[in-house]
């Protein structure tokens, strides 16, 4: 019964193979689609599930009231990990780790990595397997460990395992290594990344620091033990140290600290404070191709349920012979539903085809996803089957129950109608071309999105700025006297952190009133340089210790947030020092599109701080200029020449916004390719099945303009009331997207709404135009000859 089943199914695709093919490629690239969703999904579901004892590992984070607000932290006091072993019961082991850049030298060349400093316990905690070498060895201070890609650069493939390191300390002293091992490669979804691991008494060495001081604060603090209620106790127990904590003089009061499990911390640290580890994607990030992909699906399944009942009327006599001949309704149904599920296979053979380019190629669109086609994973070969049952059930389900169940009698005496457009075909039209029409506006709106963030004035000159990072005084003002002598130099300066790369963190109190704000410590001359608009006030003054010591800038929105009109002259306590403000800067997007504007004040800091040297040029000699700059860095110092353009520092999120662009309007084009094929298909049956009716009209004396209409109109009122539903459903689709992901967006308007309804309009009516002319343009003697 299989085989005959099979066969038939055989003989229709070939018998039908333009509409069946159709059907099949569109099926595949929805297929395809639900497979990047799920390998999206499955990726940033296991953030951190490939440590053995994720079940057992937790995070220590602090908590803060601020306005009344709680606010979650991801730094903890530094001595914390260090006392706790020892003094509660049910902990095992402990890590801290924090993480710096550090410039290894190789030979005359200085490479610039992430060193991570972790205890003794790390390497036991989690699991990252090694490729070369033994953990035994990670307890002395005197080894260190690399990631695959950074021994490569260093040994290429050979085993560098005893191998000597030298890395460059602040003092321009070297400090030397041994490596102990090499790991293999780290999964994009772990949220401890570096190059480099060592013990964290190096840590406390490099920056002089104290295993007890309290001032101090480190990224994160991990324990294992063993059930959840022996980690409610330790919990419990963490509240012993917030007295030490808060009874420091300039220090954050904590109001508690809680842990978070592991396979936690990654979607935790998305709104976290100070998190430096890596978190998940956004929900929406992962959510918006789970529901485009849907979308896809349901239209390919509704297109080939289209499709199946246009074609019925082909198959009403096999169906009636098939009962005569003692077929039963069930018998019938399978035959339907079997045939649906070998179309559904053949459809999702040519998705795994797709994937094999599709996937790598979605994956290299994001930064931080790695997701790859494998067949390793129950679940995944799970998910496949089912999704091969659902679409099968989808698609078949109408032919199968309703179709099928009509006797034999009905069907010889030509009493029935299928294949013409009934009540629940054009219901699935419609929902095709409202699905369409959402999906081409959402493509048309995260194009004019792109654009609208592309040319924001961000709020300083970002197009004519090099930044090279320089460490302290001594290097900063060698170069400073380098870079000011370049012909296209319009000006230098230097800070200690960097719009839109980094900044610090403080709690700033007028009165009352309390607010978190980011802080920007920077140098003499850096409003200028960077371009940024003071509304109100003044500048800082070139070279005023009264105003390194008393004054700062702050923007419009810490003035907004303390209620003010006018901050020029308000004094502020920024930990626990007074200071006055003597300028208003106008807002400025410190970290992109993504989050919303902070209150910011910006302090003076002296050159010993500087990590930055800032060069302002014309956005015309932004090459020229870099590699003069990188010629006299390589001719006065020893360590590796390290630089970007501002411009840089949005290139993620011009990145991200290209690709959802691409994304929606790819999925837009397979869509309305979808509906279009269901409407053709549609249309070329009821053109088959009125040949007659037109020959007659034409034979009668109708125009045809008239003969036009009367095909026509049903499919212009359904055009037009998934117009309406589409606009409804794309309005409300694609703002959700865009408050999911954007903080700040362009404006959703009508205008994406009419130009997707006219693109629909224009294509569904050549696509009809195209069938019916064909019709109309026929001999009338063919078509009537037949009787």
């Amino acid at each position: 019964m299989f085989t005959h089943y099979l066969k038939v199914f055989i003989r229709d695709l070939f018998k039908n193979k333009l509409y069946i093919s159709i059907n099949v490629l569109g099926l595949a690239f929805a297929f395809t689609f639900c497979m990047i969703s799920y390998l999206s999904f499955e990726f940033n579901e296991n953030f951190n599930a490939f440590h053995t004892q994720k079940d057992n590992i937790y995070r220590i984070n602090s908590l803060r009231k601020v306005q009344g607000e709680l606010q979650h932290w991801g730094v903890v006091p530094l001595p914390i990990g260090d006392v706790i072993k020892n003094d509660i019961a049910n902990i095992d082991q402990v890590t801290r780790f924090v993480y710096s850049s550090v410039n290894f030298k190789k030979d005359y060349d200085t490479f610039s990595r992430r060193v991570a400093y972790a205890d003794d316990d790390f390497l036991d905690i989690f699991s990252f397997p090694l490729k070369y070498g033994s953990k035994s060895d990670f307890g002395a201070k005197d080894y260190i460990y690399l990631s695959e890609e950074t021994s490569e650069l260093f040994f290429k493939s050979e085993d560098p395992v005893g191998r000597t390191l030298r890395i460059l300390l602040k003092d321009n002293s070297y400090a030397e290594f041994l490596v102990g091992g090499v790991f293999e490669k780290i999964p994009e979804n772990s949220s401890l990344q570096f190059d480099a691991v060592t013990n964290f008494q190096n840590y406390l060495d490099f920056n002089e620091v104290k295993n007890s001081d309290w001032s101090q604060w480190v990224y994160a603090t991990f324990f294992t033990t063993s059930t959840p209620q022996a980690a409610a106790e330790v919990e419990k127990n963490l509240s012993k140290y917030l007295s030490v904590q808060n009874s420091l003089e300039d220090i954050w009061d904590v109001n508690n600290f809680y842990i978070d499990p592991m396979m936690e911390v990654a979607p935790d640290g998305r709104d976290m404070y100070a998190n430096y580890l890596e978190h998940s994607f956004i929900p929406s990030a992962i959510v918006s191709p789970i529901i485009m992909a849907g979308i896809i699906l349901l239209v390919a399944c509704f297109n080939f349920t289209n499709t199946s009942i246009a074609l019925s009327s082909k198959r009403l006599k096999e169906i009636g012979l098939r009962k005569v001949f003692g077929a039963t309704h069930s018998k019938l149904i399978s035959q339907f539903l079997i045939e649906s599920l070998f179309f559904c296979f053949l459809s999702m053979l040519v998705a795994l085809i797709i994937a094999q380019k599709l996937i790598p190629a979605y994956s290299s669109l994001w930064v931080g996803l790695d997701i790859e086609l494998h067949f390793n994973d129950i679940a995944f070969i799970v998910f496949l089957l089912i999704m091969v049952l659902i679409a099968s059930f989808l698609a078949g389900a109408y032919p199968a129950f309703f179709i099928s169940k009509h006797e034999p009698a009905q069907i010889f005496k030509e009493k029935l109608k299928f294949g013409s457009t009934t009540v629940f075909s054009k219901f699935l039209l419609t929902i095709q071309f409202s699905s369409s029409l959402a999906a081409v506006a959402a493509g048309v709106i995260f194009m004019q999105n792109a654009e609208y963030q592309n040319t924001l004035d961000y709020g300083y000159d970002k197009e004519s700025l090099i930044v090279v990072k320089v460490n302290g005084r001594q290097q900063y003002e060698r170069f400073y006297q380098l870079a000011s002598q370049h012909s296209n130099t319009i000006g230098v300066s230097g800070s200690q952190h960097q719009i839109g790369v980094d900044n610090g963190v403080a709690v700033v109190k007028s009165g009352s009133v309390e607010e978190e704000v980011d802080l920007l410590e920077v140098g003499d001359g850096y409003v200028e340089t960077l371009g940024l608009q003071i509304i109100n006030g003044r500048n800082f003054h070139k070279h005023s210790e009264a105003d390194r010591n008393n004054a700062v800038l702050v923007n419009e929105q810490l003035m907004s947030a303390f209620g003010w009109k006018d901050a020029v002259g308000k004094k502020l306590e920024i930990n626990g020092k007074v200071y006055e403000a003597v300028g208003v800067l106008k807002n400025f997007y410190n970290k992109g599109m993504w989050e919303a504007i902070k209150p910011v004040v910006v302090q003076l800091t002296a050159p010993d701080n500087f990590h930055y040297l800032i060069t302002k040029t014309n956005a015309s000699n932004l090459i020229e200029s870099n590699d003069y700059l990188k010629q006299n860095w390589n001719s006065n110092f020893s360590e590796q020449y390290e630089s970007f353009y501002q411009e840089d520092t949005t290139r993620e999120a011009r990145v991200a916004n290209s690709n959802v662009k691409s994304i929606f309007l790819f999925l837009a084009v397979v869509a309305l390719i979808l509906s279009v094929t269901g409407l053709f298909t549609m249309v070329s049956i009821k053109v088959i099945r009125k040949l007659k009716e037109i020959a007659i009209r034409k034979s009668l004396g109708a125009s045809s303009l008239h003969i036009f209409y009367v095909v026509n109109k049903e499919f212009v009122i359904l055009l037009i009331l998934a117009t309406i539903l589409g606009s409804a459903f794309g309005y409300l689709l694609v703002n959700l997207f865009l408050d999911g992901i954007y903080a700040y967006h362009v404006k959703v308007s009508i205008l994406p709404f009419l130009l997707s309804a006219l693109v629909i309009f224009l294509v569904a009516f050549s696509t009809i135009s195209y069938r019916i002319i064909s019709a109309i343009k026929a001999s009338p003697i063919k078509a009537l000859r037949s009787e």
